[in-house]
Order: structure tokens, then sequence, then C-alpha cells
């Protein structure tokens, strides 16, 4: 269960959720009654633990990003000062580089 909010969460939000609290009570009621389990069972996930960081791996590669970096993060300053706009350079995304024409 707390793959698929993980997932859903991701893919709506950009963005992991930072603990359960996050996580809308009607969304973890609906897949729980999906995966036909108590909901309560979503206090047993480890948020800190190695199977939530294997499940954000298997998240960001099925859907093509990759964990932000700090040489990404200068990546994609440099190419803003060069005068590429924002959505020209996203090197978040996995097979999407810089545009090699400017605007």
């Amino acid at each position: 269960m707390g793959f698929a909010l993980l997932l859903k969460f991701f893919e709506l939000d950009a963005r992991f959720p930072r603990d359960a609290s996050e996580l809308p009570p009607a969304a973890v009621q609906y897949v729980a009654e999906q995966v036909a389990i108590d909901p309560d069972e979503l206090g047993r996930y480890d948020w800190a633990g190695r199977s939530i960081k294997y499940h954000r791996a298997q998240i960001r590669d099925a859907l093509g990003f990759r964990e932000a970096t700090r040489s990404l993060h200068v990546v994609r300053q440099r190419s803003c000062r060069a005068g590429y706009p924002p959505s020209a350079s996203t090197p978040w995304k996995s097979g999407s580089g810089a545009s090699s024409s400017r605007p």
C-alpha cells in the first residue's frame, strides 16, 4: 500500500511525501480497499528505511526521473544564467537535456 500511495503522490505533486500525514485520508482509504487491507497498516510502513528508498528509486526510474544532486543543481543554475529558460533545461528528467538552440 505504501508503494501505491508514493506512486500516486509523486505523479500528482512531483515529489514524495515526507510522512503519512501528507497523504489524504480518502486516498489511503481508497488504496487500502483496492489492495484489501486495513488502512491502519500504513502505520507499519517504514518512512526512513531501505524499503522506502527502494520504492522511491523504482518510481523515479519508472517515470523517467533522476534524484536531484548538487551537480544537477549547478547545471541548472548555469543554463539559466546562460539565458536558457528553466523549461529548456530539465536535468532532473531523464532523456531531456538542455536545448541546443536558444529561444
